[in-house]
């Protein structure tokens, strides 16, 4: 009943965000001040829905839910609670004037980022943000709505470092025994196992053009930082480092060599290959890149237990595989040692911090930000590892995803009330992506209890042992 009709309320908007009312560019003028006011506050609302949350990344700049998505969900009654954040990509007045012009503003309401972590009327609510929420202050880091529901890229289920004090938050239950839950992006697939929505195409696109623009600055003997963290479109990103590609390019006097390892089907690897297309587009250079593309068919005919044969003959490397467990590593340090260029750029897009699921297997290796996104590995090579690169162009991966995400998002909050919501059988007819996270945050928190229960029994021994 519901879903279709909310989804076709949308409509221009799912398939093609708007920006008429310029998204990320309007200025909050006084009247823009004094309609946010009238919003303030839950007092407005009887109980919420879905919480719209601020990310706590520095330098985090997405959201995945549009004003226009918003307002729709309003339409449909849902009662939804903006945090502000002055960091988004989209405005707080862009969701208040998306509200007013096409939603219900009896649903929707402003408020502060503690609001939610203390008002009874959010308990059972849905808690929407990109990344995981890292504590400012020590009350964050103790404090989870014990019945709301969480949806956030974790990084907790492969081991990752922290992953337990993370998950070891979902833990904590009410006398009834309700806990949060945790629906992770990354875990929202098909049948097929194909993800239902990802941040893929843009983190490719992102990663390449800021490996890209350090193989070009450490070519020209420059300092591989950045100007600033973000761009608003492509087109201020090529503007303002064009004149510097083709400097580099006259440096190198030759073609760079260029190595995508992943699937031509990959979104990832379809974004770093859309960025090399448009660099060479706006140079007007179509052969300074010898690009070479290895799927796994062709990874698996090079792997050693020193990396990939033949890579060492690449300059720069960009790495959009994705792993769910322990894995053969791609580079190592020995592999480091045969590239003999001037410079090398291992562009990471995976990013998995966890060593053993790492195919850049580097001692040196560690995870950057946009303050400092080159990490040297040693010898000539250097590694980009921004683990949110798509804020690099925040807008256009918020409206990507956002219009992936949607009917996802529609059909879970029409969903979350019902008691057996969650409770479907892994392979049941209609599972939805988000029952499938489901499924795995329940084997996550198993795990953890598990290994809670065999390290107390350690310790228990221990103290047996040391008592003899």
């Amino acid at each position: 009943m519901g879903t279709n009709r909310i989804l076709t309320t949308c409509g221009a908007s799912t398939a093609a965000p708007s920006t008429n009312h310029q998204h990320a560019h309007q200025t909050m003028t006084k009247a823009a001040l004094e309609l946010a006011r009238q919003f303030d506050g839950l007092d407005r609302l009887c109980k919420v829905d879905l919480i719209v949350r601020d990310e706590t990344l520095a330098l985090e700049h997405r959201t995945i839910v549009t004003p226009d998505q918003l307002a729709s969900l309003t339409l449909e009654g849902f009662k939804v609670a903006l945090v502000r954040w002055n960091n988004r990509v989209f405005k707080d007045e862009d969701y208040v004037f998306a509200v007013c012009r096409q939603g219900d503003p009896s649903g929707f309401a402003l408020i502060d980022s503690a609001q939610w972590k203390t008002d009874t009327r959010c308990q059972g609510a849905t808690v929407l943000g990109v990344k995981g929420l890292e504590p400012r202050t020590q009350a964050d880091a103790d404090y989870f709505l014990p019945q709301a529901t969480y949806i956030h890229f974790d990084h907790s289920y492969k081991g990752q470092p922290g992953a337990e004090v993370r998950l070891g938050r979902f833990s904590k239950k009410t006398p009834q025994g309700k806990g949060p839950v945790l629906l992770d992006h990354e875990y929202s697939v098909n049948a097929a196992g194909v993800r239902t929505h990802a941040f893929g195409h843009s983190a490719g696109y992102a990663s390449t053009a800021l490996a890209m623009l350090a193989w070009a600055k450490l070519r020209l003997s420059q300092t591989p930082q950045l100007t600033k963290p973000s761009y608003a479109n492509h087109e201020g990103f090529f503007s303002e480092f064009s004149e510097l590609f083709m400097l580099a390019q006259r440096e190198h006097r030759q073609s760079i060599r260029v190595l995508i390892l992943g699937g031509s089907r990959g979104r990832s690897a379809m974004g770093a290959r859309q960025f090399l297309t448009d660099l060479s587009s706006k140079l007007g250079l179509n052969d300074w890149l010898q690009i070479q593309q290895w799927g796994r068919g062709d990874t698996s005919l090079r792997q050693t237990t020193e990396g990939l044969t033949g890579i060492e003959a690449f300059d720069l490397i960009m790495n959009c595989t994705a792993v769910d467990g322990p894995c053969p590593a791609f580079m190592t340090d020995a592999t480091l040692e045969k590239y003999q260029g001037v410079v090398q750029v291992i562009g990471d897009v995976s990013c998995d911090d966890a060593f053993e699921q790492n195919r850049i297997r580097v001692s040196r290796y560690k995870i950057s930000d946009f303050d400092s996104p080159c990490v040297h590995l040693g010898h000539r090579s250097h590694a980009v590892t921004v683990n949110h690169s798509p804020s690099f162009f925040p807008l256009t991966a918020s409206e990507d995803v956002a219009q992936q995400f949607f009917p996802q998002l529609v059909q879970h909050l029409f969903d979350q009330n019902n008691p057996n919501y969650l409770q479907k059988p892994l392979e049941s007819e209609g599972t939805t992506g988000l029952e499938r996270s489901g499924q795995r945050f329940e084997l996550a928190m198993q795990k953890l209890a598990d290994n809670c229960e065999g390290q107390a029994q350690i310790y228990s021994d221990q103290g047996t042992n040391n008592g003899q």
